[in-house]
């Protein structure tokens, strides 16, 4: 899937968690009061999962591709690396 939608995906699905997530907080029936609140941990716990994968959707995980890029020039020194003459020389 290409960025573009998977990011638009991940919109939608993070905007219907936090529906979900709303509705039960502010609009479940009064007759969950008492004796539904496992029910209402799944659900609240489930929400809070949607949204996860929403986030996961716009932001997905490049670590794989970073770690090959790395390992690419391995033998390479960073040139961010200063050497020690080149710190006692600043001074």
């Amino acid at each position: 899937m290409s960025d573009g939608w998977s990011r638009a995906l991940g919109v939608v699905v993070v905007a219907g968690g936090i529906a979900l997530c709303s509705w039960l907080v502010f609009g479940q029936p009064h007759s969950w009061a008492s004796g539904m609140w496992p029910v209402k941990l799944g659900i609240g716990l489930a929400g809070m999962g949607i949204i996860r994968g929403g986030v996961w959707l716009m932001f997905p995980d490049r670590g794989a591709e970073r770690a090959d890029a790395e390992h690419s020039d391995a033998g390479q020194p960073d040139e961010r690396a200063a050497a020690p003459e080149d710190l006692r020389n600043a001074r």
